[in-house]
């Protein structure tokens, strides 16, 4: 996260991504997941748990989003 002024603010995240997408990640990206003691496993079986939320999530924000450019 970051501060751009005192009224604006950034930060990244994924809000897009899918099973598919996480698999990827996973897969190019596992290593580094293992060398902080995270299991690759338990983030597919994670995902599997919490994408239905984090799609609800991103349905709004990019709602929202998409709203404000009218």
């Amino acid at each position: 996260m970051f501060q751009d002024s005192a009224t604006a603010y950034g930060f990244q995240f994924h809000l897009e991504v899918d099973k598919a997408k996480i698999s990827e990640m996973v897969a190019a990206f596992g290593h580094r997941l293992q060398v902080v003691g995270v299991e690759c496993s338990q983030v597919l079986n994670d995902s599997e748990k919490y994408l239905p939320e984090l799609q609800a999530v991103a349905k709004s924000v990019f709602g929202r989003w998409a709203d404000m450019l009218n």
